[in-house]
C-alpha cells in the first residue's frame, strides 16, 4: 500500500496533472497491436481519460495514430514535431508556458485528433475507445487487457484494486465446483471497481527532490600488514574530512563475525584464507560508498608453527 500511495504521490503513476496541466501533449502511436507489443493503441485511450477525469476536457492533448511502417511514422514525427513547434512558439508569444488556457488558446488552428491509413492520408477524426465503427477504429481497432475485461475503468490507475467480498449473483452460470473455486483463489475478497483503487492520492508537486545524489569522496581501502595468525592488518582508507567509516572483514568471500574494525588479527582458523575488507564510508549531505580491497596473500600460520 506504502508503495501504491508513493507511486500516485510521486508521479510514477502519471494522472496528467502536475505541469502536464499546461504541457502541450501532441502523442503520435504507430500501431503495434498485432505484434503483441505493450504500448498497445488501449494506452491512448487511457491517456484521454486521465485528461478528461482530471480537467473535463483534454484540448492540451493530441492524438494521432498510423500504420507500422517506419516510414509513415518517421512522417507522423515531422509533421508532429511542426505542429508543437508552432504550438510553444504561440505560448511562449502569449506570455509563457504554466497556465493551461493560454496553452489551450495558443493551440495551432486545424491540430486535431486522427489517424493516418497506410497511404499517409490523415482522417480527422475525435479519439473515442468506446465506438468501434469510427473510421481510426475500423484501421486501428482497440484491443483490451484482462483487467479491463473483469471491469476495471478505462482510467486504469490502480496497482490495487480495492475488494469486497464475492457474491456469487455476480456469477451467473457458475458450478458449485467452479465457485469453490473461485472462492478458494480469492480468499480476502474479488475486485470492486465500483470504489477507486487503494492507495490513490494525489500528486505532491513537480520537480521533487528526492535528496541527494552526490556520493562522499573515498577511495579503496589498502590493507597495511602481513596476513599472518598473530599478527595485526590494517585497513587505510582516504575520506572525506568529517567522514566516517564501517568496517567489515571478509575471508574468502565470507564475513567474519565480529571483526568490524580497522585493525584485525588473524586467527589460527583462517590460515591459507585470503582476507579482504570492505568499508562503507558515510558523510552528511552525501550517499554513502562502499568499497572493497584487493584481496591480502593467504593467511600464513604463525611464526614456528608447523
Amino acid at each position: 500500500m506504502k508503495k501504491t500511495r508513493s507511486g500516485h504521490a510521486t508521479g510514477r503513476i502519471n494522472m496528467m496533472t502536475g505541469g502536464l496541466a499546461w504541457t502541450p501533449v501532441i502523442e503520435i502511436r504507430n500501431y503495434t497491436d498485432p505484434t503483441g507489443d505493450f504500448h498497445e493503441r488501449y494506452r491512448s485511450a487511457i491517456i484521454r481519460e486521465r485528461m478528461l477525469a482530471a480537467y473535463g476536457n483534454a484540448d492540451t492533448h493530441v492524438n494521432w495514430t498510423g500504420a507500422n511502417i517506419g516510414a509513415n511514422t518517421n512522417q507522423m514525427r515531422v509533421a508532429a514535431l511542426d505542429q508543437l513547434e508552432d504550438w510553444l512558439d504561440a505560448i511562449e508569444a502569449a506570455g509563457g508556458p504554466g497556465d493551461r488556457a493560454r496553452t489551450v488558446a495558443a493551440r495551432p488552428a486545424g491540430l486535431t485528433d486522427g489517424c493516418f491509413d497506410a497511404q499517409m492520408s490523415f482522417i480527422s477524426e475525435t479519439l473515442d475507445y468506446d465506438d468501434p465503427g469510427t473510421a481510426c477504429n475500423q484501421l486501428y481497432p482497440y484491443h483490451s487487457q484482462p483487467r479491463a475485461e473483469a471491469g476495471m475503468p478505462l482510467l486504469a490507475d490502480g496497482l490495487k484494486c480495492t475488494l469486497a467480498p464475492a457474491n456469487r449473483a455476480d456469477y451467473p452460470g457458475v458450478t458449485d465446483a467452479q465457485w469453490a473455486r473461485l472462492a478458494s483463489t480469492f480468499p480476502s475478497g474479488v475486485c470492486d471497481w465500483s470504489e477507486r483503487p487503494q492507495g490513490v492520492t494525489p500528486l505532491e508537486g513537480t520537480w521533487l527532490d528526492f535528496g541527494t545524489t552526490e556520493a562522499v569522496d573515498g577511495a579503496a581501502p589498502v590493507v597495511a600488514g602481513t596476513a599472518r595468525v598473530g599478527e595485526v592488518v590494517t585497513a587505510q582508507v582516504q575520506a572525506a574530512e568529517g567522514a566516517t567509516v564501517a568496517y567489515q572483514w571478509i575471508a574468502d568471500g565470507a564475513p567474519i563475525a565480529g571483526a568490524v574494525e580497522a585493525s584485525f588479527a588473524p586467527t589460527a582458523d583462517l590460515v591459507g584464507a585470503e582476507l579482504t575488507v570492505r568499508a562503507t564510508v558515510s558523510a552528511d549531505d552525501r550517499v554513502a560508498v562502499t568499497l572493497v580491497s584487493d584481496p591480502t596473500g593467504k593467511v600464513k600460520k604463525a611464526p614456528g608453527k608447523p
